[in-house]
């Protein structure tokens, strides 16, 4: 294969050349002087069902309205007759993969399946998150670039993220409404994989500076439907672990969060862990017995380091979480 601005030379067809493109979706394109007429017809290659079809010339290209995974099989038909056949394989070609969001909880959520997809189709990853880090000593066999890299002679890309079209879910993307369905399915849906549960492995830490018994708490989310507002229910929890000789740690970012006239504070604790650093945060919660929070990222942070976890869910479905620990 010949490639050319993460395109590559599929055929050369009576002077004019065929280019296919799996970069974001598929896409079949014509170049040449030769005035023909090309039937180009974009198959599912494993149910065998037509995705989209459509007749155009040279100099001109088409492509279906989708950008998930799907196992490609394009036909090129020339005066009746299949005249070039392309199905795409992924083993050993270089795979771009990208996360269109920078929450904790989203990338949590997210980052297994791309190791499922890299081990499914023996492929070589390429994947950009905006927390590599947390990921990079896990995965060895996964190349990690920054956000807005731009890779090259890659085979294919794919972005997984929650796409909006017209205050809808974008149909390109997803097949199934993503607020009806786990926050995972999100990520194994668009990389066409089975879906199941999966933690990410995450990288070593150091040992949490806390040497008592204790539990971590996170009350504050970037999202005011999440948080728990009984009045008083924050610390009676917090009374009822001193009773049960637990300390208490909370984890979250800002000790006071919201807009003008509808503040949230944090409960007084035996420790506060505010503005420092995601390392010395996640460092905490492992250290924890357990971790007590509300549907936001650092809930799926403690469930990703394996620490057991109690989830408050103020306006999500239990299908939407996270199930085990």
């Amino acid at each position: 294969m010949i490639y050319d601005n993460l395109e590559y030379k599929a055929k050369t067809v009576k002077q004019n050349q065929i280019f296919i493109s799996f970069t974001n979706g598929a896409k079949c394109e014509i170049k040449g002087s030769l005035n023909k007429k090309y039937h180009v017809k974009f198959y599912n290659d494993i149910t065998n069902k037509l995705i989209h079809e459509d007749i155009i010339t040279n100099n001109m290209w088409t492509a279906p309205n989708y950008k998930s995974f799907i196992k490609w099989r394009i036909e090129v038909w020339v005066d009746g007759k299949k005249d070039f056949n392309h199905i795409l394989d992924l083993k050993d070609k270089k795979v771009y993969i990208t996360f269109n969001s920078k929450s904790i909880g989203d990338t949590i959520a997210w980052f297994p399946y791309v190791e499922e997809f890299r081990k499914k189709h023996k492929c070589e990853v390429i994947c950009s998150t905006f927390h590599n880090d947390w990921f990079k000593s896990k995965y060895p066999n996964i190349e990690f670039i920054s956000i807005g890299s731009k890779p090259s002679l890659i085979h294919a890309s794919y972005k997984i993220g929650w796409f909006y079209k017209n205050c809808c879910f974008d149909t390109s993307y997803h097949l199934i409404d993503f607020k009806h369905q786990p926050l995972q399915k999100s990520a194994s849906d668009i990389l066409g994989l089975e879906f199941k549960e999966l933690p990410p492995e995450i990288k070593e830490l150091l040992p949490s500076s806390i040497k008592e018994k204790y539990v971590t708490i996170s009350t504050q989310s970037t999202s005011q439907a999440k948080y728990w507002n009984h009045p008083t229910g924050w610390q009676q929890v917090i009374d009822y672990l001193h009773n049960k000789g637990y300390k208490v740690a909370v984890v979250d970012k800002h000790r006071h969060f919201g807009v003008e006239n509808f503040m949230n504070s944090v409960p007084e604790c035996d420790y506060h862990f505010h503005n420092k650093s995601l390392d010395e945060i996640m460092s905490i919660i492992k250290g924890a017995e357990f971790h007590i929070g509300i549907g936001s990222g650092l809930s799926w942070l403690a469930w990703a380091l394996n620490t057991p976890t109690v989830l408050i869910s103020s306006f999500s479905k239990p299908w939407c979480e996270f199930q085990t620990n």
